[in-house]
């Protein structure tokens, strides 16, 4: 091991020692879900999205309209729920390992992993990122919440298909555009990235054959950021996993979204 990364590994040692001492589960709380992601998790197009930062962190959003929250709430109607909401914007699926999962509180009972937004589309690049370093970034990710939150459930996303979002799929006239080509290699990516995700999760929100998610009613400005329609969807679907006894799966077959345009 290199110096670099050996001081790193400490580092990461130590916040992780950290978090079990500043993050524990509240003791009313039967469950403590948390969440890595990016803009979409941060909640940034909710209308009431809750803050979480590293000083002061975020148990209870009783009016938040982001996915967590709103799963957090139906889940608490059930037993008492706190969660930690561990996103920002831009994160990545390399920069959830070095820069959340240490501030995940060892008693988290669920930890929902909604990575990837901007990951399919250097993917799609194929050149400084390819699909063989994403889905070892994506073990590596894995591995390091198991190894934080060892008694947790974790919860895949499997993305939508960008290529079918409609501000990228209406044409040329459309604010943010698409061409075929590009849907093509979008699409792609997607599609390689959540054939792994269904592979190797353990339970799989289903996203990309989830077709009220790909529709105006459901997205801000056509784009793939939910409005509160669509975050009210993905929480109450992360929180009917929760409950669940038995693994949830995705779909391996869901035209015309599993189908490159």
């Amino acid at each position: 091991m290199t110096v670099p990364n050996l001081a790193r590994t400490l580092a990461q040692i130590v916040l992780a020692v950290a978090a079990a001492a500043v993050f524990p589960k509240p003791a009313n709380a039967a469950n403590l879900i948390a969440a890595f992601g990016d803009s979409i998790t941060v909640g940034t197009t909710a209308s009431v999205s809750c803050k979480f930062t590293v000083l002061t962190p975020v148990y209870a959003c009783p009016n938040g309209t982001d996915y967590l929250s709103v799963a957090a709430q139906i889940l608490d109607r059930y037993e008492p729920t706190a969660y930690q909401n561990l996103s920002f914007r831009g994160a990545s699926t390399v920069s959830v390992p070095l820069y959340q999962v240490p501030f995940l509180s060892p008693a988290a009972t669920a930890v929902v992993l909604y990575v990837g937004s901007g990951d399919r589309l250097r993917v799609a690049d194929n050149t400084e990122y390819t699909l063989s370093q994403w889905k070892q970034d994506f073990d590596w990710m894995v591995a390091a919440v198991h190894q934080q939150a060892p008694h947790a459930r974790v919860i895949l996303v499997a993305l939508p298909n960008s290529a079918y979002v409609p501000a990228y799929s209406r044409g040329p006239d459309a604010r943010q555009y698409f061409s075929p080509e590009r849907r093509r290699q979008v699409s792609e990516a997607v599609l390689a990235m959540d054939a792994y995700i269904n592979a190797h999760g353990e339970d799989v929100l289903d996203l990309l054959c989830s077709p009220d998610l790909y529709e105006d009613k459901t997205l801000e400005g056509g784009l793939w950021y939910p409005n509160d329609a669509g975050f009210a969807d993905i929480g109450k679907r992360i929180a009917e996993i929760v409950r669940s006894k038995t693994t949830v799966k995705g779909s391996s077959s869901c035209p015309p979204y599993t189908v490159t345009p």
